[in-house]
């Protein structure tokens, strides 16, 4: 009887996420007209990283936007069996990475610094990215990024291109797929990591599918439009971990 409300679950999680996913697709190129940093929109919260000059050349402010207060809402997967006994710790720990991207500042020197060690040890060494030698780095950085709003090629000639001879377009034309590569597998370790408390209870590859579709579905609702790259490259790596199909319906 468990088994067969678990697999009626995943269905209706698998729907109920491929309708959101294409809601926020076709929302999410969505123009904000910005006043002085605010939004807007009400619920946005938006502040300004200021990044330091790069030969002698200014770069331009980066904007970072915060989820507004967790959103409960009235999703009826809480009401499951499933989400009565887990949904409080899944929001919990997804109120736990708001939290930390919210009072955490972005140390722009740093995270440069270790972005571009970690993606040259990965890229130009062959060397493998592992959480006993970067977890702790992967954790920092990713809770400081997680709602920057930019695309990844903005991002990475600013946290990426650091000290390199070849110009920027040749070095990301080189690069794109590598990177891209790189953010996955360290969203990867920041899934794993960020959940452990949560994910040693899951068992099964069946309840792992449905755990990740319902942890899928909480993360849009709780980012709500703060969404940004970064927070799909989370969902990208929840998805991964669970099989779960996350394209159009």
């Amino acid at each position: 009887m468990t088994l067969r409300q678990e697999k009626k679950g995943i269905f209706r999680i698998n729907r109920e996420l491929n309708e959101l996913i294409n809601d926020f697709d076709s929302r999410k190129d969505e123009n904000i007209i910005m006043l002085d940093g605010i939004s807007s929109k009400d619920n946005d919260r938006v502040v300004f990283i200021d990044v330091p000059a790069q030969g002698g050349v200014q770069a331009p402010r980066v904007k970072k936007k915060l989820p507004p207060s967790a959103s409960q809402t009235n999703d009826p997967t809480m009401q499951t069996p499933f989400g009565k006994q887990y949904g409080v710790k899944v929001n919990s720990i997804i109120n736990d990475i708001c939290s930390k991207a919210d009072k955490q500042v972005i140390d722009t020197e740093t995270t440069a610094s270790i972005l571009c060690d970690m993606y040259n040890g990965f890229y130009s060494n062959n060397s493998s990215i592992t959480l006993e030698e970067h977890g702790e780095q992967i954790m920092e950085v990713i809770d400081s990024i997680i709602f920057v709003d930019t695309d990844i090629m903005s991002f990475s000639e600013l946290f990426l291109y650091r000290n390199r001879k070849e110009s920027f377009p040749k070095f990301f034309q080189l690069n794109s797929s590598a990177i891209d590569a790189f953010f996955s597998v360290i969203f990867k370790i920041y899934f794993q990591e960020r959940f452990k408390p949560f994910l040693k209870f899951i068992k099964t590859d069946e309840m792992m599918t449905f755990t990740c579709a319902f942890i899928i579905k909480r993360i849009y609702i709780m980012f709500g439009d703060a969404i940004t790259i970064f927070g799909f490259f989370l969902i990208k790596a929840v998805a991964a971990a669970g099989k779960v199909q996350i394209g159009r319906a």
